[in-house]
């Protein structure tokens, strides 16, 4: 099959590997004393460490794959340049699943073709799955850069896959307890594209948690199946609820229609969304959008309050050439670390004793912020989340949200 097989290529950042937050990371995957050190080396092979991507470099789902792979590359380079994990150096190689689900378990196996030890898999249950069951049929484990189901735990998948993602449930939870707190908003309505799990699952967390707040409800929902261009019964309804927002629970594909004619028919409540929103590639789509808020892991227009971040996005954009399309390259950077971690730590690339060792993370400090697993768990409970919004077409950080989560 195609692919697209390379090293990494990344040139190292001396000042970012310098910050303090992701210098204490790197150290502390440096391990303990001589003793310790040699007892890791015996579980990894001689030659480098090859981790394998099963990802799309092409297709629909290029745009949410791409970044975060940069990224991941991004991470492995700063390990590299520490002098790798107990000696190996760590190598990245690629099989493009052209964004067909049918293709990830042929490009998962693939890339453990060539001495890959774990497989990334892409930003998405649907298109992720199969690369994952594929790799862990081999014994590897598998991480989802930035799939956000829960289908992604062990009950469903098994323990040799993760997520580095936030849970879609979360984002929902997060937009009600925001909606309600710093808008006041009291009256909800649902807008879900139902064909992805993706969709229900961001919806639910809405679902569950907007009602709970005393005076608040979903007063409508409306539904639609992937493609769908026409809104005008879905329009309808919001104008017969009177609606203070609509939650859209899909990604810029199927909900820029839904959005536009929205706007188009004089419906001018707050519309919100979650991280499938991310980044302005979309915004012109929807000329002098205003009122638009969603969360997502952080600001990639330059205003993110945290240096750190913002840093790394602009150390991306120099070695790439472009700047992030949005803030999903914070998963696979989490991603390389989190690899490294579990490799150092457990002196091994085994898959079952690599996912033993991310089940220990509780609170773990990656730069996407505190992760946790545990053996029933391998998609992380809610983290502190930013939110944008746009206003006149233009896009801005607005806070960091729950501040205390």
């Amino acid at each position: 099959m195609p692919r697209s097989c390379r090293a990494v290529r990344f040139r190292t950042s001396t000042l970012f590997i310098a910050l303090a937050v992701i210098s204490a990371l790197l150290l502390s995957a440096c391990g303990g004393g001589d003793d310790e050190a040699a007892t890791a080396g015996d579980g990894i092979p001689e030659g480098p460490i090859v981790i394998g991507a099963a990802v799309a470099e092409s297709g629909v789902l290029e745009a949410y794959d791409t970044g975060p792979l940069h990224a991941v590359e991004a991470a492995v380079a700063d390990i590299n340049a520490e002098g790798g994990i107990d000696g190996h150096q760590l190598e990245v190689v690629v099989s493009d699943t052209t964004s067909d689900p049918a293709r990830g378990g042929s490009a998962a196996l693939d890339v453990i073709a060539q001495d890959a030890v774990v497989v990334v898999v892409s930003c998405d249950f649907d298109y992720g799955s199969g690369a994952a069951q594929a790799a862990a049929s081999k014994g590897v484990l598998a991480i989802s850069t930035c799939g956000a189901s829960d289908k992604f735990n062990p009950d469903v998948l098994g323990p040799l896959v993760f997520t580095m993602a936030n849970r879609a449930q979360d984002e929902g939870t997060v937009m009600a307890q925001w909606a309600y707190e710093e808008k006041g908003f009291r009256r909800g309505y649902l807008l879900e594209n139902n064909s992805l799990s993706y969709g229900a699952d961001k919806c639910q967390g809405m679902r569950d948690a907007f009602p709970e707040y005393e005076g608040a409800e979903i007063v409508g929902e409306g539904t639609y199946k992937e493609g769908e261009t026409r809104f005008a019964a879905q329009i309808s309804d919001i104008r017969r609820t009177n609606a203070d927002f609509i939650f859209v629970c899909d990604g810029t594909d199927g909900g820029i229609p839904a959005v536009k004619q929205a706007r188009a028919a004089g419906i001018d409540a707050a519309i919100l969304g979650g991280a499938s929103w991310d980044g302005d590639y979309w915004v012109d789509a929807v000329p002098n959008l205003s009122d638009f808020y969603f969360a997502t892991y952080a600001s990639v227009f330059g205003d993110d309050p945290r240096e750190t971040i913002n840093q790394l996005f602009a150390r991306i954009g120099e070695e790439t050439g472009r700047k992030p399309v949005t803030s999903f390259d914070l998963t696979g950077y989490a991603l390389g670390e989190a690899v490294g971690l579990a490799i150092e730590r457990s002196g091994s690339v085994e898959g079952e004793v690599l996912s033993e060792e991310l089940e220990k993370f509780d609170g773990e400090p990656l730069i996407l912020g505190p992760t946790t697993f545990n053996d029933t768990k391998h998609i992380t409970p809610l983290r502190p989340m930013a939110i944008i919004e746009i206003q006149n077409g233009e896009p801005s950080f607005l806070e960091i949200y729950p501040s205390d989560a």
